[in-house]
């Protein structure tokens, strides 16, 4: 068998409980018999897209078998990740996910929908819990809905909450450090005569020579 000459080659299979380990096998034989491989070969190429925990569970497997077959294999590998701990651990993980402090509502229902997508959660909620989830999907989308869009204005922008105006805050505001002033000469608030800016600049025009 010239292995070069492969027509397509496998995806990789980690062992994860986001894949579906029969639906990885079946896919895997469609695509040795496209190549045409035999038993011998199928056992020859599969260490090579195995990953992480898989390919662990391989060694187990030709450690504790005298004769590899590709059935022990397949079947090896699917009463593996198949089994009731390896079914029960993701549906364990997802009812005991917790709403973090600093985690707002929509990012903590989108969570859980994405932890129900797993293929194995996806079979074993149940249906009390699915007519919740439902529940919140239309809860998540009426707050995304009615979320207001992010300000455009840069949070670190100063601004007074006593006059109103930008580019200082109130405890250095001018104004409220002088609300009790009035100017005896313009009559206006906030200051007092002797830094009035009209008296200076009518001093000003009456200094200034008259032009001959």
């Amino acid at each position: 068998m010239d292995y070069r000459s492969t027509v397509t080659k496998p995806q990789t299979y980690s062992g994860k409980i986001t894949e579906n380990v029969v639906q990885y096998f079946d896919t895997f034989e469609r695509i040795a018999k496209a190549n045409q491989w035999g038993e011998a070969e199928k056992l020859i190429m599969i260490p090579l897209y195995l990953r992480d925990q898989a390919i662990k569970l391989l060694d187990r497997i030709e450690n504790k078998s005298p004769i590899l077959t590709w059935e022990i294999v397949k079947n090896d590998f699917i009463n593996h990740y198949n089994s009731e701990d390896q079914i029960e651990m993701p549906r364990e993980n997802l009812y005991k996910q917790t709403k973090h402090v600093d985690e707002n509502i929509q990012d903590y229902v989108l969570k859980i929908l994405s932890e129900c997508k797993r293929p194995h959660n996806e079979q074993n909620v149940d249906s009390a819990m699915k007519n919740e989830i439902n529940e919140l999907k239309e809860t998540v989308k009426s707050l995304m809905n009615n979320t207001p869009q992010k300000s455009t204005v840069n949070k670190n922008k100063k601004h007074c909450t006593y006059c109103g105006l930008n580019k200082h805050e109130e405890l250095q505001c001018y104004k409220k450090a002088n609300k009790d002033k009035m100017c005896t000469f313009c009559e206006l608030k906030f200051h007092t005569e002797d830094i009035c800016y009209k008296k200076r600049n009518q001093n000003k025009i009456q200094t200034q020579p008259e032009n001959n």
